[in-house]
């Protein structure tokens, strides 16, 4: 046992040397957009991307983040923007102007193109942290003939500043997204906010 204890605390003095922690790249946290902070279990979602608007750049700020499984086959997008309050009171305004091709590609990060077939789609009220309200829409595609599953959670910050989408994509496989939808609840938080 207390070997076991002594070669995980190595492993863990080697990591943090060399600034490798399977923690902190499956977890994103959004300071400039009302600091969520999303932690993924490290042992399926290892591996994270992140990109952002350029600065002086035309619209509104926005910072996506891609977690990708070890298998490359599913992500998990968090897509984070500021609510500019011009266009759009609130953000399901905003999503019921959008067809669901450019919702999909915009807010997931996915450019698939070509034979583009929407097969059915659903749309249920979830309740996350702190109370907030969510909407979990799930969409079955056909890209290029080849059958899709892609899931979206969308929500605002408690004040309506910050806009939230959480994207639940599978690539090349009918991936179901319980799993990892169940990790994404469990592991939401706003900072400043106290405990979930």
């Amino acid at each position: 046992m207390k070997l076991r204890a002594m070669i995980a605390i190595a492993a863990a003095g080697l990591c943090l040397a060399f600034g490798m922690t399977h923690a902190s790249a499956a977890s994103v946290t959004l300071d400039k957009f009302g600091g969520l902070t999303l932690v993924l279990p490290d042992n399926r979602w290892p591996d994270a991307r992140m990109e952002e608007s350029q600065p002086g750049a035309e619209g509104v700020p926005w910072t996506r983040v891609i977690i990708d499984d070890r298998e490359r086959r599913s992500s998990v997008v968090v897509f984070a923007t500021s609510n500019d309050g011009n266009r759009f009171a609130t953000l399901e305004d905003w999503i019921s102007k959008q067809e669901i091709r450019s919702f999909l590609t915009w807010s997931v990060g996915k450019y698939d193109s070509g034979d583009f077939q929407r097969n059915g789609s659903d749309s249920s009220s979830v309740r996350l942290v702190h109370d907030v309200s969510a909407t979990l829409a799930k969409e079955d595609l056909t890209i290029n003939g080849n059958a899709r599953r892609a899931w979206m959670l969308y929500f605002a910050d408690p004040e309506n500043r910050y806009w939230y989408w959480i994207g639940f994509y599978s690539n090349g496989v009918l991936a179901d997204h319980n799993e990892a939808l169940d990790h994404v609840m469990s592991g939401l938080a706003w900072a400043g906010r106290g405990e979930q």
